[in-house]
């Protein structure tokens, strides 16, 4: 049996519902006064709030991640052909970058749960990247 459409008429009455909900309780209505005006029990309308409010802050968070995601592109442009060429500073500036964007996508926990899931540990992976960056591993990173 397919989902219920997020774009057909009941969708529709719901994000109005909603959004009637929201508006009268930001004007200081009770549950149950709202749920009296729109025609639906108290718990009811407490959802439709609690909706109306994710909806909010999701559309919010979305965009502050996207214009983070667009600033980090405005200066990965000006420093990546430069790091590639060998500037340190310009290859530095490219790397912190890459790793705030690792760490808004949750990349680094999605690569953990993968390195366990594949039954290694993270100590190994640890003690591979330390020798590739020409460091020693400690007698921690081995075990």
């Amino acid at each position: 049996m397919p989902g219920k459409s997020k774009t057909g008429p009941e969708a529709i009455e719901r994000r109005d519902l909603q959004d009637e909900a929201l508006r009268l309780r930001r004007q200081g209505w009770s549950y149950a006064k709202i749920g009296d005006q729109l025609g639906k029990d108290r718990s009811t309308v407490n959802r439709y709030v609690q909706d109306a409010l994710r909806e909010i802050t999701k559309d919010g968070a979305e965009d502050v991640l996207n214009t983070m995601v667009s600033r980090f592109d405005e200066i990965l442009e000006g420093h990546y052909l430069l790091a590639a060429a060998g500037d340190k500073d310009a290859a530095g500036v490219v790397l912190k970058i890459e790793d705030r964007r690792a760490r808004l996508f949750g990349l680094y926990q999605l690569a953990e749960q993968r390195i366990k899931s594949e039954g290694r540990e993270l100590s190994a992976v640890d003690a591979f990247h330390a020798a590739m960056l020409g460091e020693k591993a400690s007698e921690d990173d081995l075990e």
